[in-house]
């Protein structure tokens, strides 16, 4: 077994791997912010899709009250869910 008293360590080499460490460090919040921003245009991208793909569907059954009724209903999920995900996303970051 080796004592660490054993080992030498220059100064050198303290000064590189702290510096290392602090770049690694830095350099990972930029990426971070770019993996989150990607996600969130790929949600909406998502979300866009979807409602008009719905419209469209709705749209096949013919503008009458239901279809009114149906839409209104589904803006209203909507909204609710995009306030929940603001919550889930305030509070996990």
């Amino acid at each position: 077994m080796v004592k660490l008293s054993e080992i030498d360590i220059g100064t050198k080499d303290l000064i590189i791997a702290l510096g290392s460490a602090l770049i690694g460090y830095y350099a990972r919040k930029p990426i971070e912010e770019m993996k989150k921003a990607e996600k969130e245009s790929d949600a909406q991208l998502i979300g866009k899709t979807a409602a008009q793909y719905v419209a469209a569907e709705l749209r096949s059954f013919g503008i009458g009250p239901e279809t009114y009724r149906a839409i209104d209903e589904l803006t209203q999920t909507l909204k609710e869910l995009r306030e929940e995900l603001r919550k889930y996303r305030d509070k996990n970051g």
